[in-house]
């Protein structure tokens, strides 16, 4: 049989030992482009050219992505910045001038991972996750921050040969609660034009991310106080401020002036946390009232009515709000002028002061008045006059309660 049976040999050939070999004449570096060439020879000597034993083209990649303008939801990494939600797209940039991205690994932590983490500690990781890397970009969709405080992103770009970028280190700071309200007042404060009256109230974050004292405002019917300064006429009606835990409001007199007389106003305050969680409370009423309470007091009939000892006498007492304060005097009688001023009284008292456990509503009051004393002249005729003044501070005046003109017979 003089037939001759074809022989095949398959060779590996181990690529990175030709480039690193160090006692190569030339050694391949990264960037460098090279093919392996194969020749045999045969037992009778016959030897193949390179030419006929070519490989693919290789060029040697050594080098990871570059990851660079990096963001959070649109805004660029800062570790003093606050988010108000646990789901948060990180975006970004990379470039490669070798095999180009294909993988990207990242770990979300809620405890640092420490100074110096290195890729092998993010590829590795337990709970590493895999994130969308595009044609020179990069989306991760994280949906899992923790609701209160700090977590730790991680994240590294792999590229099809190997390589690994420097891991990405970011702090991210999360609040999803609004800040709370607490002592809040439903309390009505009566004022008259001209006056300033303060509105307080308890306002805290817990342990989120702190109140913004810059975005403080206050409404009081159709106007706003505002705490930032930046803002047109932000102090016009008064002033909102935050300190130690308590908000003031001061409302001045040009908002007194401006306000509608009678109508029961709310005051209101609008926080927002540095996260921008925001929250609003009533914290009070204002009215403003410029009108003092009428008093009047029924007269006896007759012309001629004499007094020895006690008289007393009612008053009734008008007013759109609250009366604070009801308060009579014993003058003698004026028949040319209806005007008494407390100065020239022979004798005084307070009927009626609310305190805060008062019920009574003070509009109507009864006056003991005691004519028996050295105080009164005996044949001298005398008048009971009755003033009030209401809540906005709003005082009545003597000779607009006037009794009947009693005389003195002892």
């Amino acid at each position: 049989d003089t037939s001759v049976a074809a022989v095949s040999k398959t060779f590996t050939i181990k690529i990175s030992d030709i480039y690193s070999d160090t006692s190569a004449t030339k050694k391949l570096t990264n960037r460098d482009s090279f093919v392996v060439c194969v020749r045999a020879t045969d037992g009778a000597g016959n030897t193949s050219a390179w030419a006929n034993g070519v490989s693919s083209k290789y060029t040697v990649d050594t080098v990871g992505p570059e990851l660079s303008t990096d963001k959070l939801a649109d805004e660029a990494f800062s570790a003093s910045k606050w988010y108000n939600a646990t789901t948060l797209t990180a975006t970004g940039t990379w470039t490669d001038s070798g095999s180009g991205a294909s993988t990207l690994y990242y770990v979300l932590s809620g405890s640092s991972l420490g100074d110096s983490v290195t890729a092998s500690v993010i590829v590795n990781h337990a709970s590493k996750k895999t994130a969308a890397i595009g044609n020179g970009s990069y989306t991760i969709n994280i949906s899992d921050f923790a609701s209160s405080g700090t977590s730790y992103l991680y994240y590294v770009a792999e590229d099809t040969v190997g390589n690994y970028s420097g891991v990405k280190t970011h702090a991210v700071q999360v609040d999803i609660a609004k800040p709370e309200f607490s002592n809040v007042s439903t309390e009505t404060q009566n004022a008259k034009s001209g006056d300033s009256k303060n509105f307080t109230v308890t306002l805290g974050d817990g342990t989120g991310s702190g109140i913004n004292e810059s975005s403080l405002v206050a409404t009081i019917g159709s106007y706003s106080i505002y705490a930032d300064s930046s803002v047109a006429d932000y102090n016009t009606y008064g002033s909102i401020e935050y300190s130690n835990g308590t908000v003031t409001v001061t409302v001045n007199s040009i908002l007194m002036g401006a306000l509608t007389e009678y109508k029961l106003n709310s005051v209101n305050v609008t926080a927002y946390d540095k996260a921008g969680n925001s929250d609003s409370a009533t914290i009070g009423y204002l009215k403003v009232d410029n009108t003092a309470p009428k008093v009047s007091i029924t007269k006896e009939s007759g012309t001629n009515l004499f007094v020895k000892g006690e008289k007393s006498v009612t008053a009734a007492i008008t007013d759109i709000g609250d009366i604070q304060k009801v308060e009579w005097a014993v003058f003698e009688y004026n028949e040319t002028s209806a005007i008494y001023d407390s100065a020239t009284a022979k004798a005084s008292g307070t009927a009626f002061e609310r305190t805060d456990s008062t019920t009574d509503t003070g509009t109507s009051a009864t006056i003991p008045a005691n004519f028996s004393s050295d105080t009164f002249t005996d044949g001298s005729s005398y008048v009971i006059c009755v003033k009030a003044t209401d809540a906005a501070g709003n005082e009545s005046k003597y000779s607009l309660g006037v009794s009947s003109t009693y005389t003195v017979d002892k």
